[in-house]
């Protein structure tokens, strides 16, 4: 009976031109906006692969998201502008029975209301798949138009789409009962529908209402599934938003067949409800969420080391992330508690899967010293006390509550603050905590597009919470060599100890520190030594120190420079080379001699075995090219370098100069004409190292070197320093990750594009309304 009902409903759709107007305005409305997408990926991918053939393979990548989700793309929307077509398709499902008097036959039949309900339901949910068949036909052609395509984004994105209409469909199935006037009805779900897309951004900032809206919040529970993750609460969401407004109706149906109190409706109403608000509750709890990422690069998961990493933690103790907000920070809006929801969404949700258990928790405060504030390198006086003169801390404060819509009772007075944790040293930005075991890290947030924390800056943090021993660098000073706290082009504090550089060895999870050796000894703690670029040479005591952490199998790494190679021979000479008298120059046409490009060799991948270099160098043995050009360095000023001794250690050159590089015997003037290569001066040419890995067993210990002219420029973030210092550490710190380059591109030039347009946006539409047109036309006269 039921599926009598929902056949006899899907034939009186087609009775009406309210099903044709809706098939063709939703396949225009998909055609243009995917052939809106569509063009500029395959004008540029035509315009490139014509100027660069031999990389034609490297553009457009990620071309499935840029489809689909990008700017323009298709799901991104025909979802915002779905709500418009649905109340047109249900407006007329229940009163239209009513008020051709049907209804009276239907209930005069020996049929009950859930026939009637199930009935009409899935008779528009049949037409809801044609809908789904339009959406497939652009899945297909974008399958046929990208190369190597994510059919798992692809058929995600159509479940969700149905989940949708299915959602619509029950809401405007519910209004077409409760009134009887078709328009009134179609007004009505359109209300509820556009509440639900806006709903998860209202509130957001009261404890009490905000879980509910977010929980309420359509769009947010579709974005995920979208983007090709299926979540067991997400998928359940949708299910029970259906089943409340399906019980919604048969309910409200029942009310006609039955003379019920309105007290009795009611208490049917709130079961309905409140079921349907518990299942939605306990399936969205982390521990019974169920995950499934079905793309093809699994951008959705965390790496695997993580993965093990945060299963390692034991059961029974409780991880804490405590997040910092500073009312008077510039970050504030970040990490207020109207965003709180899309950041424990959007940052944490991917350690949640394999850690349900981690604990929550917020501290909200005001406070502020200039010094202290990192956005100004030199403070020298407090902007925000000039911004409002004569004003006490606690009167701004005030202010920004009022601007912020705040209750400053809320936040804790720097006093309390202090009592509980010195944020002081982290300049009072918006910062994390993680515990584990009375043990403590930060997280930090950065000035960069990404802002929050990555995976390799909570892995980091998470290891150290772990590791009996954490590494430890120690940075010889006393002879002035580069300085870790002084930022600059030739100091290391953006690469080492700098607080807001996301890829600083502080935040990967290595410590710093200087070490005199003038005026100590070598802790026990230091895992390896940097030996920056001296200046003066060491004293005898501070090379037999050095030696003797040689011979005792200690990690180390030297830097050196052009005009100083006599400060570091001494002890180089211990690990069997020397750097070269002279300089090395090159003929660079737009820039002075002394710039040196330098090509890294596969040696270099066993610096990081997982970072991004060694993808590139498996993505060109995978490619068969004849030259593996994996990353270019460029140095300036640059000694070469000679083994002495090739007995006492294994090595490793991962880096060479090009050829036309040449040995300067004489200094070199860089502020005048241009270098020339002068063999009667003694200058020699060819292929010079500029970068050394030595390793030896010793002391039942793989023992690291690396000998290295001074790193790229300080201004570069990080400036490669991340992988020297995890190669030391054997790779322990920080977690990496294979990145999987993405395979998806468009095969098609302009001109197809245009073709297919013509087809898809002229065309097919003017065939669906020709027979249509057709089609009612003969049943009209039936």
């Amino acid at each position: 009976m039921i599926f009598k009902i929902a056949k006899n409903e899907l034939r009186n759709l087609f009775y009406s031109p309210v099903a044709w107007f809706i098939i063709l305005a939703f396949f225009v409305q998909c055609a243009f906006f995917y052939f809106k997408a569509l063009e500029p990926l395959a004008n540029s991918t035509e315009i490139f692969s014509r100027n660069n053939p031999e990389n034609a393979d490297r553009l457009g990548l990620g071309a499935t998201l840029q489809l689909l989700l990008g700017r323009d793309g298709l799901f991104k929307n025909i979802i915002g502008n779905l709500y418009l077509f649905v109340p047109l398709l249900t407006m007329g499902l229940i009163n239209r029975e009513i008020n051709n008097g049907s209804i009276r036959l239907l209930f005069s039949s020996p049929i009950q209301a859930r026939h009637i309900v199930f009935g009409k339901y899935i008779g528009v949910m049949l037409f809801n798949l044609l809908l789904l068949a339009i959406i497939a036909i652009f899945m297909i052609t974008a399958a046929i138009h990208v190369r190597n395509a994510d059919y798992g984004i692809l058929l995600c994105s159509m479940f969700g789409f149905y989940l949708l209409l299915g959602t619509y469909s029950a809401i405007g199935l519910f209004m077409s009962a409760i009134t009887n006037y078709q328009v009134v009805a179609a007004i009505g779900t359109f209300t509820i529908l556009f509440c639900l897309t806006k709903i998860g951004a209202l509130w957001q900032q009261y404890d009490f209402i905000r879980d509910l809206t977010w929980f309420l919040s359509v769009q947010d529970r579709l974005g995920k599934i979208l983007t090709g993750l299926l979540r067991s609460r997400d998928v359940i969401y949708f299910l029970v938003i259906i089943f409340l407004f399906v019980g919604f109706t048969m309910i409200r149906l029942r009310s006609h067949l039955e003379s019920a109190t309105r007290f009795t409706t009611f208490r049917r109403y709130a079961l309905v409800l409140i079921s349907g608000l518990m299942i939605g509750y306990i399936s969205s709890r982390p521990r019974f969420t169920g995950y499934w990422d079905t793309t093809y690069q699994k951008f959705h998961t965390i790496p695997e080391k993580l993965q093990h990493l945060l299963q390692s933690f034991e059961k029974d103790s409780i991880v804490e992330i405590t997040m910092y907000a500073n009312l008077l920070g510039r970050e504030y809006k970040m990490g207020s508690p109207a965003n709180r929801n899309k950041v424990l969404e959007g940052v944490w949700d991917p350690y949640v899967r394999f850690k349900p258990d981690i604990k929550f928790s917020y501290e909200y405060y005001y406070d502020y010293n200039p010094k202290t504030d990192h956005h100004f390198e030199t403070p020298t006086d407090s902007m925000l006390y000039k911004q409002h003169p004569g004003k006490s801390l606690e009167e701004i404060a005030e202010r920004y509550a009022v601007v912020n819509h705040e209750d400053l009772s809320s936040f804790k007075s720097p006093d309390k603050m202090q009592q509980s944790i010195d944020l002081d040293p982290e300049g009072y930005r918006l910062a994390m905590t993680i515990r584990y075991k009375g043990r403590t890290e930060f997280l930090r947030t950065f000035n960069d597009m990404g802002f929050w924390p990555d995976y390799r800056t909570i892995g980091g943090a998470l290891k150290r919470l772990q590791s009996a021993r954490n590494p430890k660098i120690g940075f010889i000073t006393g002879h002035f060599e580069r300085d870790i706290y002084k930022p600059g082009d030739r100091e290391y504090r953006n690469h080492t100890t700098a607080k807001n550089m996301r890829s600083s060895a502080l935040n990967l999870g290595f410590a710093a520190d200087t070490l005199n050796l003038a005026l100590q000894e070598i802790p026990n703690d230091i895992t390896a030594i940097v030996l920056a670029d001296p200046k003066v040479e060491l004293s005898v005591m501070e090379l037999n120190k050095l030696k003797a952490y040689i011979n005792g199998g200690g990690n180390l790494m030297i830097l050196g420079v052009p005009g100083k190679q006599q400060i570091l021979n001494p002890l180089l000479e211990e690990l069997g080379l020397r750097f070269l008298p002279g300089q090395l120059a090159a003929h660079n046409p737009k820039e002075s001699s002394d710039l040196i490009h330098a090509e890294l060799m596969p040696e270099a991948v066993q610096l990081a075995p997982e970072s991004k270099l060694f993808a590139e160098y498996q993505r060109d043995l995978k490619d068969k090219k004849r030259h593996l050009h994996l990353e270019e360095l460029e140095f300036r000023g640059v000694v070469g370098m000679e083994f002495i001794d090739t007995t006492r250690f294994n090595r490793a050159i991962f880096s060479y100069t090009y050829e036309g590089a040449w040995l300067k015997a004489k200094p070199l003037n860089t502020d005048s004409a241009k270098a020339v290569f002068t063999p009667a001066e003694g200058d020699s040419a060819g292929i010079f190292p500029v970068g050394v890995l030595l390793s030896r067993n010793i002391n039942n210990k793989e023992q690291r070197i690396i000998v290295l002219n001074t790193m790229i420029n300080e201004n570069e973030e990080g400036g490669g320093s991340p992988d020297f210092y995890s190669w030391l550490h054997y790779n322990e710190f920080p977690i990496y990750h294979t990145p999987v380059y993405p395979v998806d591109q468009i095969r098609i030039g302009n001109t197809a594009a245009v073709s297919w347009k013509l087809i898809y946006v002229w065309m097919l539409p003017a065939l669906i309304l020709f027979v249509s047109s057709i089609l009612l036309v003969r049943r009209h006269r039936k």
